[in-house]
């Protein structure tokens, strides 16, 4: 179990219970990290860390491209440092199934709100992967471990995590709120088409964890 306590011969079900995360079968305490995450805006795999809302994440269809929105989220780095994963809670609503009617997923980071503005292509990084990982997971939403290796120097950046998803057929996708984190998250919307330029701030957090090595 992670990342707090760890917690030898447990069941999957067993840690879930404990509001732990499964590291897999056969994995030991020995081998397990158990400090604290500072990029963890998730928390337990329950879900009791998170809000009730989703904010508007999504590459639509060609013909509605003014409204690709993207939510952001700033984490700060003392060092250089290098992240080899984000982890997001995605859900959705207006006429939304299940991820299952998700394409594909664009994973960027930007070195700014302007930058974001500009173009949902990070000008930091960016990459697209069509198949998450779903860790363990019994809250609302489905949480989605993306695998991505970028090399950072230390400062601030915005890390966002993109559905491509047509509404026609599975509505609108976003990121769950969370109550963890420092209070301020961005969406931006370089195309102008939700109305309100070409980025936005928001109250509250983005439901996003980043594991660094």
């Amino acid at each position: 179990m992670s990342p707090t306590k760890c917690l030898d011969g447990m069941f999957d079900a067993d840690c879930v219970a404990f509001g732990g995360t499964f590291n897999g079968e056969g994995t030991t305490c020995v081998a397990v990290n158990c400090t604290p995450n500072p990029y963890d805006q998730i928390g337990s795999s329950t879900g009791s860390d998170l809000g009730a809302g989703i904010s508007a994440s999504q590459i639509f269809e060609p013909a509605s491209a003014a409204f690709d929105v993207a939510i952001l989220d700033n984490f700060v780095f003392d060092a250089p440092t290098t992240i080899m994963s984000i982890e997001a809670v995605v859900s959705g609503w207006n006429g939304y199934v299940d991820y299952t009617g998700i394409t594909n997923y664009t994973i960027s980071v930007y070195s700014s709100l302007t930058a974001a503005g500009i173009t949902l292509v990070g000008d930091v990084y960016s990459i697209d992967i069509v198949t998450p990982t779903l860790p363990t997971w019994t809250g609302a939403g489905t949480l989605m471990q993306f695998d991505i290796n970028v090399s950072l120097p230390a400062g601030e950046y915005l890390f966002a995590v993109i559905p491509w998803n047509n509404f026609g057929t599975n509505g609108q996708t976003g990121i769950v709120q969370s109550n963890l984190g420092e209070g301020i998250y961005y969406q931006a919307n370089p195309a102008g088409g939700f109305g309100f330029g070409r980025w936005q701030e928001l109250v509250g957090n983005a439901a996003y964890r980043l594991t660094a090595q």
